[in-house]
């Protein structure tokens, strides 16, 4: 939660740097700002909330005006929910890989880094933080350790087989890697308390014009979705749902029964040849890679 704190602090510092900006009126036009890029109201006023925080603080400090209107309560927020995310179909993500036409280019930098998240699940800013010491092998299976340092929450924190399909990619960015990431970092990278980096600024970017290009949806089809499609694929293939939150890093649901939360601890019996086989039935879907 520090994380998120931090997070949504240096966001809203990059839109108005200066206390002296920060007003009701102005935290009310960029909560419209918000409104029309289609946030949803709950992340809206969880930001709020954070901000409302810090602003406490700082008012404990005496840095900021007390006599001000509070800039961050009574902001009536409409109720939105967020866009849906669906899962990138089979069709779609060769729509991506495979380009229309040879005069049309893409970085091949970013096609590697979609089938990265294709055969595994990841999330962007952990593919963008990944470094040649993330690529390990134990038990004579080669795998991707999502460490702390990368991930957004403890849940993250796994080992990820690297697939046969994704093996010659892997190998081919390990060898072209001399700032140490797998892909190269964008000029600003924001550093954060605990070692966790935000590097995919870039890539994000990259990824938007890309599909945007390709005729998909803006917000709809988004990099996100990947970690969905993951997800969908592998239940269908029969893997159950504590499988795939460890390959997949996702909080474990704490409303599960007692059984299903006591086999959420399959962690430690879950071993890396058995997650090797499982994660190989994504190679299945994807013949065109």
């Amino acid at each position: 939660y520090k994380d998120e704190i931090d997070k949504g602090i240096k966001t809203f510092t990059r839109e108005f740097p200066t206390i002296q900006q920060v007003s009701y009126s102005a935290v009310k036009a960029w909560t419209r700002k918000l409104e029309d890029q289609n946030k949803a109201s709950n992340t809206i006023n969880k930001k709020l909330s954070i901000l409302n925080g810090y602003w406490q603080y700082l008012e404990e400090l005496q840095l900021v005006n007390t006599n001000q209107k509070p800039p961050f309560v009574n902001i009536n927020i409409s109720h939105t929910k967020p866009l849906e995310r669906r899962p990138w179909v089979v069709e779609d993500t060769q729509k991506l890989l495979t380009l229309p036409s040879p005069q049309i280019k893409a970085d091949p930098l970013l096609l590697s880094f979609i089938t990265v998240s294709l055969f595994t699940g990841m999330r962007l800013n952990e593919i963008a933080s990944l470094q040649t010491s993330n690529i390990q092998t134990e038990d004579n299976v080669r795998f991707i350790h999502i460490n702390r340092e990368i991930t957004k929450s403890d849940a993250g924190v796994r080992k990820i087989p690297i697939s046969s399909k994704l093996i010659p990619i892997i190998d081919a960015l390990l060898q072209n890697s001399p700032s140490g990431y797998l892909f190269p970092p964008s000029t600003r990278v924001i550093h954060r308390d605990g070692g966790e980096r935000d590097l995919g600024n870039k890539w994000g970017k990259k990824f938007e014009r890309h599909k945007t290009f390709l005729g998909f949806d803006k917000g709809v089809d988004c990099f996100h979705s990947f970690r969905h499609s993951a997800n969908v694929y592998l239940s269908k293939a029969g893997l159950d749902v504590a499988k795939r939150e460890i390959l997949i890093g996702w909080v474990r649901d704490t409303k599960k029964s007692m059984a299903e939360t006591n086999y959420g601890h399959i962690d430690i019996e879950y071993p890396l040849a058995d997650r090797r086989t499982d994660i190989e039935l994504l190679c299945q879907l994807y013949p065109f890679i």
